[in-house]
């Protein structure tokens, strides 16, 4: 593993609506990453009840959840979350998505 100083922040975008039943899974599959430094932001396309409920808890640290006001779609929901990532690269996700143990997120490519 190399020195925590000399590894990239990477950041995680998640859009996500209405998918409660995914979101958590897809959330823990970030945070087991190992050997990277990594930011996660979670974009709420404006979820019903359930899926704005599913977001409680996820918030701290290096996880920002972000409510879009009203529906945007896909393609904006994770342009707004691009542009809030601080991590270069920047990796976009569906909630859905499980994201394995890869080189590639460690190495910051």
């Amino acid at each position: 593993m190399s020195d925590p100083a000399s590894r990239p922040l990477v950041t995680v975008v998640i859009a996500t609506r209405n998918r409660p039943q995914w979101l958590k899974e897809c959330v823990d599959s970030v945070r087991c990453q190992d050997g990277v430094d990594w930011e996660l932001v979670v974009v709420d396309d404006c979820s019903d009840e359930a899926g704005a409920a599913s977001l409680q808890g996820l918030e701290g640290g290096p996880v920002r959840v972000v409510r879009q006001p009203r529906p945007m779609e896909r393609c904006a929901t994770r342009n707004k979350g691009l542009d809030l990532a601080t991590g270069k690269p920047a990796w976009s996700f569906d909630a859905g998505a499980s994201i394995l143990a890869s080189p590639a997120i460690a190495d910051g490519r």
